[in-house]
This record gives C-alpha cells, structure tokens and sequence, in this order.
C-alpha cells in the first residue's frame, strides 16, 4: 500500500497540470484492471497445468496430510 501512495504522489508532482486527469485516469485504469489479469493469468495456468501437475511437481507436498505444529514463538 505505501507503493501506492509514493506512485501517486509522484504521478502528481511530475504531471503537467494540464495532463493530470489524463494521466490520473490511465493510471487508474490500470491499476483496476491488474487484479483481474492476474485472476486470468492464475486461472489459465490453473487450467493449463491441472491439479496433476502440483503433485508431480512437488511429491513430499501431495502425501502430506496434515500440518506440523509449530511451538510456539518467545
């Protein structure tokens, strides 16, 4: 989040003035649709590699059944 704040600080300090709405649209354009091409991008690869993929990929993943408990930190 504080990436987003000095991106947009920045975006308006280095803007013309007379390219500000233009540039604050783009930018919010983008950053609104980045979360659902990475919900495509996850999905198609999801799709294209399959649960079977994971489980030969990582073996000592797919046998375990539960998790370890982990003591408690200081």
């Amino acid at each position: 989040m504080r990436f987003w704040f000095a991106r947009q600080t920045l975006t308006q300090l280095e803007t013309p003035d007379e390219m500000r709405g233009r540039d604050a649209a783009v930018n919010a354009i983008f950053i609104g649709a980045s979360n659902q091409l990475g919900e495509f991008e996850s999905g198609a690869t999801a799709a294209l590699w399959g649960p079977v993929a994971w489980r030969w990929l990582f073996p000592a993943l797919a046998l375990r059944d539960h998790m370890q408990p982990q003591a408690p930190r200081p």
